[in-house]
């Protein structure tokens, strides 16, 4: 299996991979053909609600790609994402590689130039990169980094992303506004906090999981990931402000005092990229909480 590309799309030690449920990210445009390209502009930014100047910074990344040999679907994960999830259902994340390496498999990374981010008064520059050889990994071009955008209003700004073009890809534009931020998240009807010292979430394996949260957006969609150990739940949501988790897909997760809850608002867009055939926009506003999973 040929492959040239690079793990990232917003990868970090402290979110993992940003990308959800391929198929449905992509505003409901086909990933199944087993030939094709495709392109992922991200931004993924830590948001609880408060308005200040110390705003940390957000991850942007954007992968184009074209493929052969396996579907657009397993792309996306080869690019870092996620099991597809189906909404309002969960998935246990893991080795995603396992099954899809294939002897007419090829994907290609692809250059459209340097990508500049605005946002309100703020704006960043993505450079086309490229990953050094690393056995199974051959040399490619990535687009990754971290941008001080200081505060964003929701749906008052956008984020305007502008790709000069190169001799591989034309140049593009598109613009989508900032999703809100999740307020009042609550496990059973308890109020979590992000604020140190405070006392961690419980979660308890053997009964249902109840999440909720503040707001409602039909352009959203939220995300519940439960990390434990080396297992990762993942569960993708309509934005109706509560989610249950079956105790079924809690299994997976093992007694610990020291687990992680993230939940993101999602917002994608499809947007029109001349020579790609799948392309969009995926903007998370998200919140971390300590945890205990007993």
């Amino acid at each position: 299996m040929r492959v040239r590309f690079a793990l990232l799309l917003i990868a970090s030690a402290l979110f993992g991979a940003a990308c959800t449920s391929p198929g449905e990210d992509s505003g409901g445009a086909s990933l199944d053909s087993r030939a094709g390209s495709l392109g992922i502009l991200q931004v993924e930014r830590l948001g609880g609600g408060t308005d200040t100047l110390d705003a940390p910074p957000a991850q942007l990344g954007a992968a184009f790609a074209r493929y052969q040999g396996l579907s657009g679907d397993a792309v996306v994960r080869l690019l870092g994402g996620r099991p597809t999830t189906a909404m309002d259902a969960c998935s246990v994340s893991g080795a995603e590689l396992d099954g899809l390496a294939s002897s007419d498999a090829s994907v290609e990374l692809l250059d459209v130039g340097v990508i500049d981010v605005r946002v309100g008064d703020s704006e960043a520059r993505l450079v086309p990169r490229t990953f050094p050889e690393l056995a199974r990994v051959a040399a490619g071009f990535f687009y990754a980094g971290d941008a001080e955008l200081g505060v964003v209003r929701a749906d008052l700004d956008a984020y305007t992303f502008h790709a000069e073009g190169s001799a591989e890809l034309p140049g593009f534009e598109v613009a989508v506004p900032v999703p809100a931020d999740l307020l009042e998240v609550r496990l059973d009807g308890v109020l979590v906090s992000e604020q140190v010292g405070e006392t961690a979430a419980l979660i308890l394996r053997e009964r249902d999981l109840e999440v909720s949260w503040e707001g409602l957006d039909p352009r959203d969609q939220v995300e519940v990931e439960l990390v434990s150990g080396g297992a990762t739940v993942v569960c993708r949501a309509r934005d109706d402000g509560s989610f249950r988790v079956p105790a079924a897909a809690l299994a997976p997760l093992t007694h610990d005092e020291a687990a992680r809850l993230v939940m993101r608002r999602v917002r994608v867009q499809p947007f029109d990229a001349a020579g790609v055939d799948v392309a969009y926009v995926r903007l998370a506003s998200t919140r971390v909480f300590d945890a205990t999973i007993r």
